[in-house]
């Protein structure tokens, strides 16, 4: 004969409730560059995915647009930088207890460096994609508690460019590293926009908050582009000066 279940009951009273994550969430500011207006913040957003779970909160802070000339003469910088450092602040207070990172595209990473040292705390991981940092900003992107860690793309030519019009303010980094301690260079087969999609936000920035982790990159620099930005000023100064000795 088939056996009889046996209900057992508890001999104390149990009670099932929900159970909620209580800690605080790992809060990511984005700052972007000076054309995408951070329409690229709304992308790292949806690009949680299976990284919910870490409770990672992406908000976006967002500048007035800069044209590329105000940007090589850098103009309002003073201004943006004042409105930069408002809003990460006020994010910070929204969040009290929570660790901080930023994320930085372009001109943002610039503008991020210039701030270390001012927002009343210091940030857990920092990301540059696409950097215009000169390599003597390494000494203000120490404040961090982890790593700077430089994403940089091989095919960029706006680091490039930005050091080859003003050297002693830009440098190359988002296209040839800093190759300067603690400062994590990564390199990948991108322009200028590649660091910037859902593909790279979810695949090597996100799982670096998850994990505490570095991810390496297996692509290595161009190495001959390190010294472009020094060949195009040569050019440019040569061409100058024919133009001179002709209108003589």
């Amino acid at each position: 004969m088939p056996e009889k279940s046996v209900e057992l009951l508890a001999s104390f009273p149990v009670e099932i409730a929900d159970v909620q994550d209580a800690r605080p969430p790992h809060v990511l500011i984005c700052v972007h560059g000076i054309r995408d207006d951070g329409a690229w913040c709304n992308t790292a957003t949806t690009a949680l995915g299976e990284f919910l779970d870490t409770r990672i909160e992406i908000v976006c802070v967002r500048y007035d647009r800069v044209s590329s000339h105000g940007f090589l003469l850098g103009r309002n910088r003073s201004a943006t930088r004042a409105d930069v450092l408002q809003q990460i602040r006020y994010i910070a207070n929204q969040f009290p207890e929570s660790p901080m990172s930023v994320l930085c595209h372009s001109n943002g990473t610039k503008i991020i460096a210039e701030l270390m040292g001012k927002f009343g705390f210091n940030f857990e991981w920092l990301s540059l994609l696409g950097s215009v940092c000169h390599i003597r900003d390494v000494d203000k992107l120490r404040e961090i508690v982890k790593h700077p860690v430089n994403d940089a793309g091989t095919r960029d030519w706006w680091p490039i460019i930005a050091e080859a019009t003003r050297p002693s303010m830009f440098g190359a980094t988002g296209t040839c590293g800093f190759s300067r301690y603690p400062v994590v260079d990564r390199y990948f087969n991108y322009s200028h926009g590649g660091g910037i999609t859902q593909d790279h936000i979810n695949g090597w920035i996100l799982p670096t908050l998850s994990t505490g982790s570095v991810r390496r990159s297996p692509h290595q620099p161009v190495k001959f582009k390190k010294h472009l930005a020094a060949y195009i000023r040569y050019a440019f100064l040569i061409i100058v000066l024919y133009c001179c000795f002709r209108l003589v």
